[in-house]
């Protein structure tokens, strides 16, 4: 091929997350060696976003059980009229749709699979609709292995720089804090999986050891999950914490929230049996890591491979003994100083430009190949 590649983006959702993230970032990344367009699955914020990074996007709504069906006739018709390259499928559901979708079709479809939904015999069923599947983490792709083909590319991430004792300071002020109180912040949209409310629990029994600690909690209201915001603002009321825990929505300056904070907390956690809400990849934490930020979580899902010595991590669920290691971050220089170091380290390991070309690699190889060769 002369010229580069058309990639078709199909995005599962439209909200703001980390998946959502992750193609706008890409396509900003890859400039001029790809010509993308895409497609949503849902409306949301996503499509204005991707409007504003000069890319068209259609929105093919998409439901779920009979809505696939419904939704792989839409993007046929898009594919038919676009002709990609290549489709790249942005998430299970996205990977389902564009796998029924073409079927019959030359366009090849990566799966970039970023999370644990629909792990297990639906999920294997679904890599075999596709040509390739690009984990963001092994832990993403562990439930398929062995099977079809199967690659692990670790996002490479980017944050701008932030002079933390002024994003601390501006924090505070915010707030009404002095400069001197802990925060602890978990980032990320509302959603039961995030576990927010258990980080409120956390914050509650913090408290008894540092009266002036304060939880902030920066992400917007997930439309398929209005009781997410609830649970958060109950378990603040029958904690006695709820003049203590700082709901900000969805924040365009989060990258100073993050480096303003002591801790940040990864509290997510399954839902179900599958697995699914551990993290994929785990971009906040990565976040974090690049901003010096220690990082308190659930060891599970892909943040131990994401924080690595950069953190402190307890076992999935063990809320009291989370407490007990952000109690021992606030409280150990030491500790702090060893988890920034290991942070300069591991940042190391987020490597946008390695992650840029492997997907550019990705795009071209299948672009080149007939379907079913890869």
């Amino acid at each position: 091929m002369t010229d580069p590649p058309r990639v078709l983006f199909v995005s599962s959702h439209a909200q703001r997350g980390g998946a959502e993230s992750y193609v706008l970032r890409l396509i900003a990344g890859l400039g001029d060696r790809i010509r993308p367009s895409a497609v949503a699955l849902e409306d949301g914020p996503m499509c204005a976003d991707l409007g504003a990074a000069g890319v068209e996007c259609a929105v093919v709504p998409t439901g779920r059980r009979i809505g696939i069906a419904v939704g792989a006739r839409g993007l046929r018709r898009v594919v038919r009229q676009e002709r990609p390259d290549v489709v790249h499928a942005n998430g299970v559901k996205a990977a389902a749709v564009a796998g029924l979708a073409l079927l019959g079709r030359p366009e090849p479809v990566v799966w970039v699979k970023h999370d644990h939904s629909w792990d297990g015999p639906w999920g294997r069923l679904v890599a075999r609709m596709v040509d390739l599947v690009v984990g963001v983490s092994e832990s993403a792709v562990r439930s398929l292995r062995p099977g079809p083909s199967v690659r692990v590319v670790p996002q490479g991430v980017e944050v701008e720089p932030v002079d933390r004792s002024a994003a601390r300071r501006a924090l505070r002020d915010e707030l009404g804090l002095p400069v001197h109180a802990p925060v602890l912040i978990c980032v990320g949209r509302l959603d039961p999986a995030k576990g927010f409310d258990d980080a409120v629990s956390v914050l509650a029994d913090v408290v008894r050891r540092h009266p002036e600690a304060r939880l902030v909690v920066a992400g917007g209201a997930d439309p398929k999950h209005p009781e997410a915001a609830a649970a958060v603002d109950a378990r603040a009321a029958a904690l006695g914490v709820v003049d203590r825990v700082h709901r900000l929505g969805w924040r365009a300056d989060v990258q100073a929230l993050i480096a303003a904070a002591d801790v940040l907390l990864v509290t997510s956690r399954a839902i179900d049996h599958r697995g699914t809400g551990h993290e994929g990849f785990g971009l906040v934490a990565a976040e974090a890591v690049m901003h010096g930020v220690p990082v308190a979580g659930f060891a599970s899902g892909a943040t131990p491979e994401v924080v690595g010595e950069a953190g402190v991590l307890v076992p999935a669920g063990d809320v009291a003994a989370l407490a007990a290691a952000v109690d021992r971050i606030l409280s150990d220089a030491d500790l702090r100083s060893e988890l920034a170091a290991a942070a300069a380290a591991r940042a190391r390991s987020y490597d946008v430009p390695r992650w840029l070309d492997a997907m550019a690699g990705i795009y071209a190889e299948l672009a080149t190949r007939p379907r079913g060769t890869v």
